[in-house]
């Protein structure tokens, strides 16, 4: 990948405009504007749920039988850029971005620079216990990569990214995703 298309996702991410023309540069948006509303409405999941569907996500749910606790709300859009995996619990809210058009390591770049425009305060590298897995290190292959952790309002905020799909690692196949666990 060159370095003018690094340049032009994160311009597309930070701009957040309709104007994005390439796959990755349309994701770039919409992984924006999802973890926005994901991170505005930690506190509120129900405002995340009819945000999606208002920005023109299809809903599902998967319910695994376990309980109101035991459910995953899926959120996709036709054009299949990235979808959303909401999971709901009592003080915890996961949102889950994923997407087939953005590795890790520019998925990365774009939580710390989502977090960083999005709420005020001190966000640090790393994990809430201090630890952080970056692309290449020893156990990158094995884990999410750390991400990033912050106090919030009320709540300890943890943003890692993987590559997409279940059991997600810091390696960089081309494919990402933003687990934001609020």
């Amino acid at each position: 990948m060159s370095k003018l298309v690094p340049f032009a996702l994160c311009a597309a991410f930070l701009a957040h405009t309709a104007f994005a023309q390439s796959p990755a540069q349309q994701a770039a948006v919409e992984i924006r504007n999802a973890m926005q509303l994901c991170l505005q409405n930690y506190e509120q999941p129900q405002q995340i749920f009819t945000g999606l569907t208002q920005a023109g996500y299809r809903y599902t749910k998967e319910d695994f039988g376990g309980g109101p606790d035991d459910v995953l709300h899926w959120f996709n859009r036709a054009d299949n850029l990235i979808n959303v995996a909401v999971v709901a619990r009592p003080q915890l809210t996961e949102c889950r971005i994923s997407t087939d058009f953005i590795g890790v390591p520019l998925a990365l770049q774009f939580a710390g620079i989502a977090l960083t425009s999005l709420f005020q305060g001190d966000v640090q590298e790393g994990s809430l216990e201090n630890v952080n897995v970056k692309p290449g290190d020893a156990l990158s292959n094995q884990q999410e990569c750390s991400g990033y952790s912050f106090l919030a309002p009320r709540r300890a905020i943890w943003v890692a990214v993987g590559t997409a799909g279940q059991d997600p690692v810091c390696v960089d196949n081309g494919t990402s995703q933003i687990m934001m666990r609020m």
